[in-house]
């Protein structure tokens, strides 16, 4: 539906134009030249581990491509949801934007990462909660999915220099996300088990052998 509303208002508004990141190779190459490249001339290069949200895999990509021409060794993890079809995903249905997708996307294709997990809409809200009470950060849907992903894999990452990029603000969110009657209604989460999820471990992340 999204998709068809883009293109009526090209048909229809004189001069529109969209730059479609799911199909535009500038996409990456942005995140390439501008987003990795601070954060890794700011750390020196020492980066063992990068978690990048996916939906267009656009960041992803442009960090991935900046990290291996310049001899990292970082391991690039790709955060998923659980109900998206990037990466061989069955469909599903998800209720948080800004992470994986219904349909893939050309950018998507053939596209690999050293590591992939799959977050639920759950582990996206805990996420957000967590980060809220605990650093005082308002993050977003897809933000609060890749913290948990951090979460699940930190046995992993003692001693490790660790990256999580946050794409989005939580400010969109206060009417879904960190409102407790919808995600009890959409959900199916009570504050309770939200509250239980924050203060333990993290049960539901999907990771998937590289």
């Amino acid at each position: 539906a999204r998709m068809a509303r883009v293109c009526q208002l090209l048909e229809t508004i004189p001069g529109s134009f969209w730059p479609n990141q799911y199909a535009n190779c500038q996409n990456p190459k942005a995140h390439e030249l501008g987003t990795i490249r601070e954060i890794d001339e700011a750390l020196a290069g020492e980066i063992d581990y990068l978690f990048v949200a996916t939906s267009s895999t656009g960041t992803a990509q442009g960090c991935r491509d900046y990290l291996r021409t310049h001899g990292r060794k970082t391991q690039v993890v790709a955060v998923d949801a659980q109900g998206s079809v990037l990466f061989g995903g069955k469909p599903g249905m998800r209720k948080i934007p800004g992470l994986g997708a219904g349909r893939e996307p050309r950018l998507a294709r053939n596209q690999n990462f050293d590591h992939l997990v799959r977050v639920t809409d759950i582990d996206c809200v805990v996420g957000c909660h967590r980060a809220a009470q605990c650093e005082a950060v308002l993050i977003g849907g897809s933000a609060g999915g890749v913290l948990e992903s951090v979460r699940s894999m930190q046995y992993d990452l003692s001693g490790k220099s660790c990256v999580a990029i946050l794409h989005d603000s939580g400010t969109r969110y206060l009417d879904t996300v960190f409102n407790e009657e919808w995600v009890s209604t959409s959900l199916g989460a009570s504050a309770e088990e939200i509250t239980q999820r924050i203060n333990g471990p993290a049960l539901s992340t999907e990771r998937i052998p590289s």
